[in-house]
């Protein structure tokens, strides 16, 4: 068997609220990826979390994962601001973090989707935290052992692939020792657009399809854990 993580990714006020104490009475750690310079402003023409919020999260067990300070894509900062830069962008993120909520700031989630890592970008990630996730709208597993916590992949969950099918990758953990992270962003009862794109939000996840969700993993007995947690278990 298994391992799933449960990770949501830019903080958006409206997924906490839907989320974080469902979350906490079901007994599952979740990871939240927080783009540090965005708490309490709005992302994307969506509120951010609050730090009373992320205070929240902290205190009912939650990780708070760095996800870079300004949100931009490391890889474009990198080829046009330098490795210095980058270098900003993932120290001021972690430092922000801890100094408002405290804890462990140890796993950095890269924004965006596609064409955000390089060797030379997780080489940088590796002198702050302990371990690093890209995204992906394919389905990906990460092996057990994790032989490299530098090159973790975490599957988007999208309006375009029915929750049927993301429950079939969880069938498939619940006999293998793979490990599943499943990445929302906005969880509501209603979906909106973002400031770039006039079309409804592909990242988003109806709150009564994310709750059946829950159940379901709930239900196959498969181990939940945050980013940190399986790291931490797997003494890398």
């Amino acid at each position: 068997m298994g391992i799933i993580t449960i990770a949501f990714d830019d903080g958006y006020k409206d997924t906490f609220k839907h989320c974080a104490e469902l979350l906490t009475e079901n007994g599952i750690p979740a990871t939240f990826a927080i783009p540090s310079s965005y708490i309490g402003k709005t992302l994307e023409n969506r509120d951010v979390i609050s730090e009373e919020d992320v205070k929240y999260l902290v205190n009912n067990g939650h990780e708070i994962a760095a996800h870079s300070l300004t949100h931009r894509n490391m890889l474009d900062v990198f080829n046009s601001e330098g490795e210095k830069a980058v270098k900003s962008e993932m120290k001021r993120s972690k430092d922000i973090l801890k100094e408002k909520f405290g804890g462990r700031i140890e796993s950095f989630v890269f924004p965006f989707i596609k064409n955000n890592q390089t060797s030379s970008l997780r080489t940088l990630a590796s002198e702050y935290y302990t371990s690093s996730r890209i995204s992906t709208e394919s389905f990906a597993f990460n092996e057990l052992p994790v032989k490299d916590p530098y090159s973790i992949t975490g599957t988007c969950i999208t309006t375009d692939i029915p929750m049927a099918e993301y429950e079939k990758l969880i069938e498939i953990v619940s006999k293998k020792d793979l490990w599943l992270i499943e990445v929302f962003h906005l969880v509501s009862d209603k979906n909106t657009k973002s400031a770039h794109r006039d079309a409804p939000y592909r990242f988003f996840t109806h709150i009564d399809e994310f709750k059946k969700h829950i159940s379901y993993i709930k239900s196959t007995g498969i181990p939940t854990l945050t980013q940190r947690q399986v790291i931490t278990r797997q003494n890398l």
